[in-house]
């Protein structure tokens, strides 16, 4: 099997990380002059609070790029600083200090999870209403308050309209349209993940390699709509009965690749006598019957994902080789 590129398997599923280290950017650009002025003018508070918060970017931005996701260095770090930031400056800047409300709502939303970015902006807003009323006339007040209430509400919709969409994007990435199970992007990512579990914990992984047998003579007999149907009715027999932790792939035509975790020979017995007796109660086929070939491969301790695939792919080649509908324990 050939491996997925690297560019596809790295699929980044949070527009956060990303966000974040754009924001640092324009941080730099924006926020540097602005701490370096209130410094000259004696507003060392509101100077310190600037620099405080552009250290918390650069830190947030290469904690981003090193674990590939947002975390809660973010919520503990970056979004108090930013509201006790906003807070302070609408106090001694008064409308120069409620502009910089807007930006500060969306970095938040944009830096922070979603949850703790509702409840930063939330508690953003209540504090920052009475110190608006406190630094303006009434009627810009209201207008104040108002504006700043109605972009935090626009932008809580758009960051959730983004992250749906993105997660709709991802899922339809890595699956295959026909069958529902997942496709090759993640497959190097999976097999790594089972590799290193293996390897901290001593309990190897076992790699099931399916084909459905004489799938060209489905094809060319039965039609190619008779052939989708065939691998539909067998790739819902696999999901149904896959456990939590476990995942199936479709790797090619008619060949599926399932990763289960620690499972000892009887087992494997089992697993298989299930996927047989529902596919054949399945009928994928009104007037044929439907078998598949199965080759089996337990992790073997030091192994790599092409080592592991490769002894697995040979069990199956041998189970085809043996007669087809059986299975066989790769050497």
């Amino acid at each position: 099997m050939s491996r997925p590129t690297a560019r596809m398997a790295a699929v980044q599923t949070d527009f956060r990380p990303q966000a974040t280290y754009w924001i640092t950017i324009a941080g730099l650009v924006l926020i540097t002059p602005f701490a370096v002025y209130q410094a000259t003018i004696g507003r060392g508070v509101l100077s310190a609070l600037g620099l405080g918060i552009l250290l918390c970017l650069i830190g947030n931005a290469w904690h981003c790029r090193r674990i590939g996701r947002v975390g809660l260095l973010a919520v503990v770090t970056q979004m108090p600083l930013l509201i006790v930031f906003v807070l302070i400056a609408t106090h001694r800047l008064h409308e120069i200090g409620v502009l910089w409300c807007f930006p500060v709502i969306l970095a938040i939303y944009c830096m922070v999870p979603e949850r703790w970015a509702i409840g930063g902006n939330l508690l953003l807003l209540a504090l920052q209403f009475p110190i608006v009323w406190q630094v303006l006339e009434p009627a810009v007040a209201v207008r104040a308050c108002t504006t700043l209430a109605t972009v935090s509400l626009f932008t809580a919709i758009l960051v959730r309209v983004i992250s749906r969409q993105q997660r709709a994007l991802h899922q339809a990435l890595i699956t295959d349209h026909l069958t529902g199970c997942l496709n090759r992007v993640t497959l190097e990512g999976t097999l790594e993940a089972a590799l290193g579990h293996a390897a901290q914990t001593g309990q190897p992984a076992t790699l099931f390699a399916l084909d459905i047998d004489r799938f060209k003579r489905i094809n060319d007999e039965a039609g190619h709509a008779a052939g989708d149907e065939v691998l539909r009715r067998v790739a819902q027999v696999l999901l149904e009965q896959c456990r939590p932790g476990e995942r199936v792939f479709r790797t090619g035509g008619e060949e599926f690749l399932c990763v289960l975790g620690r499972i000892d020979e009887r087992a494997i017995g089992e697993r298989i006598g299930a996927w047989y007796e529902a596919i054949a109660a399945a009928r994928p086929l009104p007037d044929r019957e439907v078998t598949v070939s199965v080759g089996v491969a337990v992790l073997r301790p030091g192994e790599t994902a092409d080592e592991w695939t490769g002894r697995a792919d040979a069990a199956l080649y041998e189970a085809k080789d043996g007669g087809r509908d059986r299975f066989a324990l790769a050497a």
